[in-house]
């Protein structure tokens, strides 16, 4: 498991809660208020990009990704960046594959449009990823989201 990559995953979005959505791989939408965004997938394909040639910005990469990429197969190329294989994959770039606490985070926030809610569910969402080593036990009640 690429774990350095993934910090910087946790990093990107906390600094910038409005650049998560785990509904679109990368979007490069103009009549977005916040511009680019990414899931965690596709965050870690633009994050790579971005590693490789430091000139490069967020919004630059995420368009050059919708404009020539289109519809490759985002889980797969993020699950090799990311080590993990494809079930950990499904488990970690599907919100629907996520632990109840995490996904009904994510979900009410959504619902109210609570960009930092989003973002601070997917950021405990991607550490206990990391702490189960993407075996996804089952969080202990009352504990799952650390905030």
């Amino acid at each position: 498991m690429n774990k350095p990559l993934l910090k910087q995953i946790i990093e990107q979005v906390g600094r910038n809660p409005g650049r998560l959505d785990m509904r679109d791989y990368v979007s490069a939408r103009a009549d977005s208020r916040c511009g680019s965004t990414a899931c965690i997938a596709g965050w870690a394909v633009c994050l790579d990009m971005m590693n490789r040639d430091k000139r490069l910005s967020f919004d630059k990469v995420s368009k050059e990704l919708c404009d020539k990429w289109g519809n490759i197969n985002w889980d797969y190329e993020a699950g090799k960046l990311l080590r993990i294989d494809e079930r950990q994959g499904v488990r970690l770039f599907r919100l629907e594959r996520w632990p109840e606490p995490f996904r009904d985070d994510y979900s009410m926030a959504e619902c109210g449009a609570d960009r930092e809610g989003m973002a601070r569910a997917a950021i405990s969402r991607i550490r206990h990823f990391m702490r189960t080593g993407g075996a996804d036990s089952r969080p202990v009640p009352g504990r799952g989201l650390g905030f």
